[in-house]
């Protein structure tokens, strides 16, 4: 029973739970209906946050319930959900058949995201395939949530693509944006297009197929080759801006999506994903427009690497050591980001162990290793809680299992204005 010395204390205190799923009725009267049967009324205390007082329809005498939500807090989550037709017996061999079912891993995802949107979060989705993406649309459409969906995958992967998601009843929308991060380069940036009479790098063999043949890798590119911005540029992955603006309040951030080309091991490959990152901030500076940022999404790069070091210095290649793969960036404009921070390096001091921990076909180990972020801009935003993930001695096999649907982990971080 709610007395009234206890309804003081909560007051006092503020709520860590989940938030309650309310639709709204009229944004003018306040007056919202809950999806079970009750009614809620919003206004505003003099501390500046949301009394939200809620009653049974015909419940006289019921006691009101007040909850506290800081409106400078921006609660974020990032998922690669892993598209169902890359979850097949052959890219996961060891994973139990029934695991990579998509009706089984469905069910667990929306678990997962219900919680988020449970929590108010901005929800960021990569690896959504088209199937997919209808039934995302209709689980957030039924929760009051905006969705922006950008695909440019290929058949292969269900046409698979990045999804971004907002509470409509915290957040108005300000502008939205999409763009596919090549077409933004400047155009004397790409290489010309040579004839194709001439013979193709390794005849009719491709790179892995001539490293398989050879047993080491073959020679890479020298840097007058532009093999890095061939790459570059023909990754045709899309990213979706959002700057929205907190109803109520003044408060305007710009928050982003990407998922980065899955690009590992050569120098060229390294160069490519540069050349993305710093495309991506250079876009994402242009849309923020001043504004505070958050950045979330699968990076495909390890903490410390060249394009992580990027991200945190905002996109300036300056300090970074490993020259060779940085120093093809001035055909790019400079970035105007001062710096980046992440989101749990900033919260715990380091990055997590992993987000992602998956044993595909043509692995030998299974790969463990954190590949997934939330950034931000430290000058005007600081990460007050970010949810813990699993420790290495918590995980009995790859993902996908039993208890995780993706191959990757959902993170969770709450951003506080400054």
């Amino acid at each position: 029973m709610l007395t009234k010395q206890s309804l003081t204390q909560l007051q006092k205190k503020p709520w860590s739970g989940q938030a309650l799923a309310v639709r709204p009725r009229s944004m003018a009267s306040g007056t919202f209906l809950l999806e079970n049967g009750r009614r809620t009324m919003m206004k505003r205390t003099p501390s500046g946050h949301r009394s939200i007082s809620v009653r049974e329809f015909g419940g006289a005498g019921s006691a009101p319930l007040i909850i506290r939500c800081d409106e400078k807090d921006v609660k974020l989550t990032t998922y690669n959900i892993l598209s169902p037709p890359l979850a097949s017996p052959q890219q996961f061999p060891s994973c139990d058949q029934k695991d990579l079912l998509k009706e089984v891993r469905l069910p667990k995802i929306f678990a997962r995201l219900q919680k988020a949107a449970d929590e108010e979060r901005i929800i960021a989705l990569q690896e959504v395939d088209l199937e997919w993406a209808g039934k995302l649309h209709s689980f957030f459409a039924e929760r009051g949530y905006a969705v922006v969906f950008a695909q440019y995958g290929k058949q292969t992967n269900g046409y698979m693509g990045v999804m971004l998601a907002w509470p409509t009843r915290c957040y108005e929308a300000v502008d939205v944006e999409i763009c596919r991060l090549a077409d933004t380069a400047p155009k004397n940036a790409w290489p010309v297009q040579k004839s194709k009479t001439g013979l193709a790098r390794f005849g009719y063999l491709t790179y892995d197929g001539l490293t398989e043949i050879l047993g080491c890798k073959p020679p890479e590119l020298d840097r007058n080759s532009d093999g890095e911005w061939t790459l570059a540029q023909n990754r045709y992955n899309e990213a979706i801006f959002a700057k929205l603006k907190r109803r109520g309040t003044s408060s305007v951030f710009s928050v982003g999506t990407y998922h980065m080309p899955c690009l590992f091991g050569t120098t060229e490959k390294v160069r490519a994903v540069n050349i993305h990152s710093r495309l991506l901030l250079n876009r994402l500076s242009k849309f923020a427009d001043g504004t505070p940022v958050a950045l979330m999404g699968d990076f495909n790069f390890m903490p410390g690497t060249t394009p992580y070091q990027l991200l945190e210095r905002g996109g300036s290649a300056e300090g970074i050591q490993v020259v060779k793969e940085v120093n093809i960036l001035d055909r790019l404009p400079s970035c105007q980001f001062q710096s980046l921070q992440s989101a749990y390096k900033a919260f715990y001091g380091q990055e997590p162990l992993f987000t992602n921990y998956a044993l595909s076909g043509s692995q030998r180990e299974p790969f463990m290793g954190t590949l997934d972020y939330i950034w931000f801009s430290p000058d005007k935003l600081k990460v007050v809680a970010c949810e813990k993930l699993l420790r290495k001695e918590d995980v009995r096999s790859p993902f996908p299992n039993n208890d995780e649907p993706s191959d990757h982990l959902p993170l969770n971080a709450t951003l506080r204005f400054i």
